[in-house]
């Protein structure tokens, strides 16, 4: 139970880190090119870690 627990926490804190940021892009009314890359920095930033652990999480 704890272990499911676990599982639903990252995916609901990167919805809410979301919708925080697509609010304030729509509140602040930046130009879709800012957004746009500004979203993109932000998942080259938050997905490297992916790029690196998952190579040593390979068993074979």
């Amino acid at each position: 139970m704890i272990l499911g627990i676990l599982s639903i926490l990252p995916p609901a804190f990167m919805l809410l880190v979301y919708s925080v940021s697509s609010s304030l892009y729509e509140e602040y009314r930046t130009s879709v090119e800012h957004t746009s890359t500004a979203i993109g920095l932000v998942s080259i930033i938050g997905y490297t870690p992916d790029l690196f652990f998952g190579q040593c999480l390979v068993v074979g």
